[in-house]
C-alpha cells in the first residue's frame, strides 16, 4: 500500500474530491458551502475558490460542470 500524502493544507470540512471534465481536482467545504479547485504550483498546492453552494456542498460538488 502506498504511504497517504498531504496534496494541500487549509480549508475545513474537506469532503467529496471528484475530478472536473479538464482534469482539476475539486474538494467541497461542509463547513462553509464553498467548493474549492486544488491548484498546484511547483511544489505547493492552493485551494482557490470555485463558487458558493449556499447549502450543501457535497452533492453540489460531484455534479459540478465546467465549460
Amino acid at each position: 500500500m502506498a504511504p497517504v500524502e498531504t496534496l494541500v493544507q487549509g480549508g475545513h470540512g474537506l469532503t467529496s474530491p471528484t475530478f472536473d471534465r479538464r482534469g482539476r481536482l475539486l474538494v467541497a467545504s461542509s463547513n462553509s458551502g464553498e467548493v474549492h479547485q486544488v491548484v498546484t504550483e511547483g511544489a505547493s498546492s492552493t485551494l482557490q475558490t470555485i463558487f458558493n453552494t449556499g447549502g450543501s456542498p457535497a452533492t453540489t460538488a460531484s455534479a459540478f460542470v465546467t465549460e
